[in-house]
């Protein structure tokens, strides 16, 4: 995956995804936007979960580059679309979470509590952004995905970080406005993100199907990855 598809992949997931991130962490932004350093906070903050995206990418990219190495970089495109369209199903249709991610959302519960019982240092919202972005999070498993079908561990956490980087415009816009956000406006726009779900898997799943379709579908020879 070349350097720009990185990027722009990245930040297009991000922002998008961003719209869940104001239902799902807005309560954390929130409470962060009454310290009276809001600029200053939020920069620390997304960039603390842009980091822990970082290395999230690195692993699942590394597990994807076995699949590129093995000439299998097709069959990990379908994989990774067909297990996004799982998960959102799982998400949006089935109630209860499975019990392994009940168990790691309540460690990571514990671990943020324990931080916010601490006293403060000017770090706080760094670290608080690092602890949350390994809150279970649907988008953030779609872009992991993303990075794991990148085919590389340089890449799945370029695209992971960027992913990250994504997300700070309208948290940021949240953290400094977010009392007048009205409710009903966060509400539309989170009808958005099951069509924009659909939509990433799909594309991953045609990317591995090798149909020939110039920059949707590309055609890969015999032992060629499809970047």
């Amino acid at each position: 995956m070349s350097f720009e598809l990185i990027v722009l992949t990245g930040l297009a997931t991000g922002l998008f995804g961003s719209l869940h991130c104001v239902g799902m962490c807005g309560p954390i932004a929130l409470s962060l936007s009454n310290t009276g350093q809001n600029i200053a906070t939020s920069l620390l903050y997304n960039f603390g979960r842009a980091i822990s995206y970082s290395f999230m990418g690195l692993f699942f990219g590394f597990i994807g580059n076995h699949f590129a190495l093995a000439g299998l970089q097709q069959l990990l495109s379908i994989l990774a679309g067909s297990l996004i369209l799982i998960i959102f199903l799982f998400h949006y249709f089935i109630d209860g979470k499975p019990w392994w991610i009940s168990r790691w959302y309540k460690t990571v519960q514990n671990a943020l509590s324990e931080l916010i019982s601490k006293p403060k240092t000017s770090w706080f919202p760094f670290e608080l952004g690092i602890l949350n972005a390994w809150l279970p999070c649907g988008l953030v498993y779609l872009a992991l995905m993303t990075a794991m079908a990148s085919g590389s561990p340089w890449s799945g956490a370029g695209l992971m970080f960027f992913f990250g980087l994504g997300t700070i415009p309208l948290m940021f816009v949240l953290m400094l406005f977010g009392q007048k956000l009205h409710l009903k406006y966060r509400m539309h726009i989170q009808k958005m993100i099951p069509v924009f779900i659909i939509a990433v898997a799909l594309l991953l799943i045609l990317r591995g199907l090798n149909l020939g379709i110039p920059y949707l579908s590309p055609k890969a020879g015999f032992g060629e990855s499809c970047h």
